[in-house]
């Protein structure tokens, strides 16, 4: 596992409904991977979980803290995670 991660939670309680998985493999790809061992993403909820404010949704890895802020603001200008 990567030196530096993130951890992306939950805005709001309900139910995932849906994953932009286009834009979670671009995430993976900008904190480096495949190239680097130790950067990707560990999801911890699947497709119709129930979750509750705050829950961790996932955690991003990088071995380089310039590609995890990058990461992290792609991340910020769009929604990857639909719930309801």
């Amino acid at each position: 596992i990567g030196e530096y991660s993130f951890d992306v939670d939950s805005k709001e309680s309900g139910i995932i409904k849906r994953f932009n998985n286009k834009a979670i493999v671009k995430l993976a790809r900008i904190a480096g991977a495949p190239t680097s061992k130790g950067a990707g993403l560990f999801l911890y909820v699947h497709r119709e979980d129930n979750i509750k404010k705050g829950d961790k949704i996932f955690t991003l890895y990088s071995e380089s803290s310039k590609r995890l802020e990058y990461a992290i603001k792609v991340l910020n200008e769009k929604d990857d995670v639909e719930i309801e």
